[in-house]
Parts: C-alpha cells; sequence; structure tokens
C-alpha cells in the first residue's frame, strides 16, 4: 500500500522536497537504517550519540526511497527523495494522524501501570481469530513507536488495538491526539513512573488522559478491583465497563479460576451473555487473567460470540519476558525480566510463593526504577517479605536500590544482596536442583536476562 507520495508528505508536513521525484511512493517510515524495507521513508531522527542524518545514504542502500531531514543533505543518495521539515518526529506524528483518519474502524487505546502489553496482545489475539487486526509491534507505544506501528493499519484491518505508554503527564494524551481512539481500556492504577510524576495521584491523573480522550459515545473499560481505576471511570460520561476477578456485579468477572505452574483456567461471565466462557490457557499467574477479562469484555462488546472468544484467549500467549515459564534440564524458570515496579514484583512473588510444588523456590530480583521518593520504601517492602516468606528457600537481589535500601551488600538469612550479577549466577549454578522453581523480575534496566542466559545457556 502507498502511504503518501513525497509531495503529499511534504505538504503534509509543512515541509519541502529537496531533490528526487515528487510522485516517490512511501510504502513505510523507518527510524533504523539497518531494518529499513524498500520504500520506507527513514526519518533522521537526531540522538544523544548520534545523528540520523549520518545514516541516511545507508537507508538508501537498504531500499528507502525517501528521507525526512531537519537539514539539507550534502551529497544526498540518488533517486532520493529527501522532505526537509522543522522537527522530524512532529512530522512523523502529522503522517500518522492523517493515516490514521483513513479509518472508521474500532481503534482500542490500552493502558496502565501493569499488565498492558499483555492485555493489548490478549485482546488482539481475541479478536483475531474472528477478523484481521492491526496491534502495537512490540514495545512500540510513545510518541515515536505510536506512529510507526500506526502505519500498519490496512483497509484489510477490522479493528485495531494500541497501546499507550507514559513517563510523564501529558504524554497519554498527546498519543491520543493521533490515535483518536473510541474505546479505551485502563487495566490499573499503581506505583510506576512516579519519578516522572511525583505521585500515585499523578499516575492517576496521567491514566485518566485516556478518558479525557475518548469520544462522548467511546466505552471505557477499567479494573473494577482497582480502587484509583474506579475513580478515573467516576469520572467518564460514557459507557463504563468494569471486569473483576472478584465481583459478580462486573460487565465480565472471572470464576473458579485455577493456578498452576504453566497454566490458569476457569471461567468467564459476560453480562448479558448467557453462556459463560470457560477457558485454559497457557499463562502462569492469577493476575494474568486480567488480559483475557479485558480481551472477552472488548470483544463481546464488538458482537463476538463465547465460541469465537474462547478460540481467541486460548491462542493468546504472553510476550518474552513477561511470566514466561519454562523448563531448563528440569528446573522451572519464570522469566519476568521485562519490567518491574511494586504492585507487579507483588504478583510475581504471589504466584511463586502460592505455587503447589514439590521443589523449592528461589527469587533472583532486580531494582524497581522511577520510583523516585518512595524507592527506598517499596525495595525495603520486598526485602521483608522474601525474608519473612517461610515458602522461599533463598532471595537474591541486585542493583542499587536494593543495595541502598538494604544499607549495603550482604547476606541476612535465606536473602543476599549483590552489586554485581555473577556472585548470584555461581551460587545458584551450584544449589539449583531439579524441582526447583526461580522466578527472576527486575525493571528493564538492570537487564536481568543476561543472568539467566548464565545459568540456562540455550540446549
Amino acid at each position: 500500500m502507498v502511504l503518501f507520495r513525497a509531495c503529499q508528505a511534504a505538504e503534509a508536513t509543512g515541509g519541502r522536497l529537496l531533490s528526487g521525484d515528487p510522485e516517490t511512493p512511501i510504502l513505510g517510515f523507518s527510524i533504523d537504517s539497518r531494518t529499513v524495507s524498500a520504500g520506507d521513508c527513514f526519518v533522521a531522527l537526531p540522538g544523544q550519540n548520534v545523528d540520523g542524518h549520518d545514516f541516511v545514504a545507508k537507508a538508501a542502500a537498504r531500499g528507502a526511497r525517501s528521507a525526512l531531514v531537519t537539514h539539507a543533505l550534502a551529497d544526498p543518495p540518488v533517486g532520493l527523495a529527501p522532505i526537509l521539515v522543522g522537527d522530524a518526529v512532529k512530522a512523523l506524528q502529522a503522517l500518522a494522524s492523517l493515516h490514521r483518519a483513513r479509518f472508521s474502524i474500532p481503534l482500542i487505546a490500552v493502558t496502565g501501570s501493569n499488565g498492558k502489553t499483555s492485555t493489548r496482545a490478549a485482546i488482539a489475539a481475541a479478536l483475531g481469530a474472528s477478523f484481521p487486526v492491526c496491534a502495537t509491534r512490540g514495545n512500540l507505544n510513545n510518541h515515536i513507536g505510536l506512529p510507526l506501528s500506526l502505519f500498519a493499519l490496512r483497509p484489510s484491518h477490522r479493528a485495531g488495538v494500541f497501546e499507550v505508554g507514559m513517563n510523564h503527564l501529558g504524554e497519554i494524551a498527546e498519543l491520543c491526539r493521533i490515535l483518536r481512539p473510541g474505546i479505551g481500556v485502563i487495566t490499573n492504577v499503581a506505583p510506576a513512573h512516579l519519578e516522572g510524576v511525583g505521585s500515585l495521584e499523578n499516575v492517576a491523573r496521567a491514566k485518566g488522559e485516556l478518558m479525557e480522550a475518548l469520544p462522548p459515545d467511546g466505552e471505557l473499560f477499567v479494573n473494577g478491583d482497582c480502587a484509583l481505576s474506579l475513580g478515573i471511570a467516576a469520572r467518564f460520561a460514557g459507557a463504563t465497563r468494569l471486569v473483576s476477578l472478584g465481583s459478580s456485579q462486573a460487565f465480565a468477572h472471572a470464576a473458579g479460576v485455577q493456578v498452576e505452574l504453566t497454566r490458569l483456567s476457569g471461567r468467564i461471565a459476560i453480562s448479558g451473555l448467557a453462556e459463560q466462557i470457560p477457558f485454559s490457557a497457557a499463562l502462569s499467574g492469577r493476575h494474568m487473567a486480567y488480559p483475557l477479562l479485558f480481551a472477552v469484555a472488548v470483544g463481546a462488546r464488538l458482537g463476538l460470540d463465547a465460541a469465537s472468544l474462547r478460540r481467541g484467549i486460548e491462542s493468546f500467549h504472553p510476550e518474552h519476558g513477561r511470566m514466561e515459564v519454562r523448563d531448563s534440564r528440569g528446573v522451572w524458570i519464570i522469566d519476568d525480566c521485562y519490567n518491574a515496579n511494586p504492585a507487579s514484583m507483588e504478583a510475581a512473588l504471589d504466584f511463586l510463593l502460592d505455587l503447589r510444588l514439590s521443589g523449592r523456590r528461589w527469587a533472583v530480583l532486580g531494582d524497581m526504577r522511577e520510583l523516585g521518593d518512595r524507592s527506598a520504601e517499596f525495595h525495603r517492602e520486598v526485602l521483608h517479605r522474601c525474608r519473612i516468606a517461610a515458602a522461599l528457600e533463598g532471595a537474591h537481589f541486585y542493583g542499587n536500590e536494593f543495595l541502598a535500601a538494604a544499607g549495603g551488600a550482604g547476606r541476612d538469612g535465606k536473602i543476599s544482596i549483590h552489586s554485581a550479577k555473577d556472585p548470584i549466577v555461581r551460587e545458584l549454578r551450584e544449589r539449583l536442583e531439579p524441582g526447583d522453581v526461580v522466578l527472576f523480575k527486575g525493571s528493564r534496566g538492570v537487564a536481568l536476562e543476561t543472568m539467566l542466559e548464565g545459568l540456562f545457556p540455550a540446549e
């Protein structure tokens, strides 16, 4: 699909075509010269260490036909149609907004402190079993990632599901001005990005920007078990749908939930739907029922029947590093390395400690980042919980935040605090036995997956 001609892109962004054919077709957009596809427009973004303009020639060699640039190129590649714009990011967003305007299909925006990626993926799976769905790619959920995801919309799609992330106030509002969703999903409100927004109340304000962006005839789906989410819902003038693991009064609620190491099962009841939806999915943790609840709730509102919804949610698998359980030579690994905040850390520990198993339980926990002034408090709470957990054989903590909260490196009974990863890997290599379960969880910045690679090399 031709998204724009170079002349159209120049006009839409208030830019100027510097050279090349004005009718040059633009088939996609890329910000990385290494992943350019033929027909792409390369967006030359300035960076802290590199300047995208230095890679325009490489992008052209890989097949880029156009480029968004913020200064003239000394030696533009032959056949390239560079477009001079004042701000490459704003230009990318303007073009994404124009592309979005071509579609009248339901567009669903998903945000929340925990589980937004899993919820987006679950909704896409639930809908995708019945018709083509466009969804956020990977973690492209910010001011650059969302536009790139929107360019994947095609006339064949019947719905779109997109994540909107944030680390400061106003960011979700900005993203929603581009996306213009008709359906909003708020998974929960919990301590996250406190460094950027200052308080839990401001986290709620930030997530509430999604509610404020919905049209009067829009629908808002929120977690009915989260008081701050309910506070957002109470301010919404449109239709609100609650999902819950506990309340049978919610629009969608789960019953008979059974949690196993590698499987989650139960039933989902939908208000107005006589037939309950049984499910048995390859998921780990009671909290992973929430993505299924949101998926079924949204799917039901879009007219899918129980059989279609069941088929969709049972095809859902969490993305890599998000409560991913696997067996390595008899040791069970819970890989939740992708990110962490206090609420998701608590949920992961709940899962580990409540499991019925014959082996021993271990935890390897990394810093929770961006918690601002309350960081030490939250890290001390995790340390205390692991110290008193009778079911836990041992817990290893890594990172500066845990070091500060514990008063330095060292061992205290079953817990140990480390300033390096290698000692943790060595000790676990010596002590782990078949049947044991070990949880790895930390914020993206501490990269606990490198420890997994050291302990459990690819077989």
